[in-house]
């Protein structure tokens, strides 16, 4: 359940800094954020990942995702067209005057030295004309910047305990989440303690609830019992959060308890399923939701993505 490229849709956080930082032939537009919990820095390279130079430390930002492997990062509020259309703009002329203006002389100064200028001279005058501050590598010490933890339970039929054992680990990994596992979490049972008892305070005590529907846990009584005590939480605690994964098109098959998220996974990719249940996890618009919206508003976006990518 790897992530499209490793960057999910609606991410956001609050930029810490903002720099150029050259390395080699390459010129990088650097951001540090905070606030997100699958990162703590993004970069664009020049290639499928934009950052929109309107971007100034202090701002919001979100990561939209416009195909497969790519997106940009924007300013919270410019997540639609034609806001979203001007930032793609920005980021193909900052690269075309910034980027490759400096990999161009770059290579021209290695070819002959005596007739261009260092690149570095460059690089200190397209930073005074970007209003970005220019770093060097050795200046770049990451600083130590805590990232957001949420903890989840997840609940699934042991008939599939393959598919329950790969999602622990991949939320645990790619969403920064603190996992309650049952089968992680067993030598650490007290025997004196009921497993009804055991299993409701485990729910109680995370802020999140997924739940694996497939044909074999839709029949689980103890997946239908922890569905309730994670409902029964829900309407305790405003933010906890309840998400339930359709992973064979059972539908909603508990009546009059539903509540929280159901997400729909048939035809999405594994990344695509990962990205959903990120967004819902963390109270963030999924990008199948965004889709709907940008679909009604323009369908420019697509063009002018294409042109970031040549």
């Amino acid at each position: 359940m790897a992530g499209i490229g490793n960057y999910f849709h609606g991410e956001k956080g609050k930029v810490l800094d903002l720099y150029l930082l050259p390395s080699g032939d390459m010129l990088f537009l650097e951001m540090e954020i905070t606030g997100n919990p699958h990162r703590k820095y993004a970069a664009d390279y020049g290639s499928d990942i934009g950052i929109d130079p309107s971007i100034r430390v202090g701002d919001r930002v979100v990561y939209i995702r416009a195909d497969f492997y790519g997106g940009i990062w924007v300013k919270e509020g410019n997540e639609y067209s034609r806001n979203l259309e001007k930032a793609f703009e920005r980021v193909c002329i900052f690269r075309k005057k910034y980027m490759d203006r400096y990999m161009d002389q770059f290579h021209n100064w290695e070819g002959s030295k005596e007739s261009y200028e260092h690149p570095h001279t460059l690089i200190k005058r397209l930073a005074n004309k970007s209003k970005i501050p220019l770093r060097f590598e050795e200046e770049n010490v990451p600083s130590d910047v805590s990232e957001i933890e949420i903890s989840i339970f997840l609940s699934y039929s042991h008939k599939d305990e393959e598919i329950g054992q790969r999602f622990a680990s991949d939320l645990k990994k790619e969403a920064k989440a603190e996992i309650w596992f049952d089968r992680w979490e067993e030598k650490s049972r007290d025997p004196r303690t009921l497993l009804d008892e055991w299993l409701s305070k485990a729910i109680s005590d995370c802020q999140s609830f997924v739940a694996i529907l497939t044909k074999h846990s839709i029949g689980s009584d103890w997946v239908k019992k922890e569905i309730q005590w994670a409902n029964e939480m829900s309407i305790q605690k405003k933010n906890f959060h309840l998400v339930f994964l359709d992973m064979e098109q059972v539908g909603w098959p508990f009546g009059e308890t539903k509540n929280g998220k159901l997400i729909d996974c048939y035809e999405l990719s594994k990344g695509e399923i990962a990205e959903e249940l990120y967004a819902a996890v963390y109270g963030r618009i999924g990008r199948q939701q965004w889709l709907k919206e940008q679909q009604k508003k323009s369908s420019w976006l697509w063009r002018i993505f294409g042109w970031l990518l040549r």
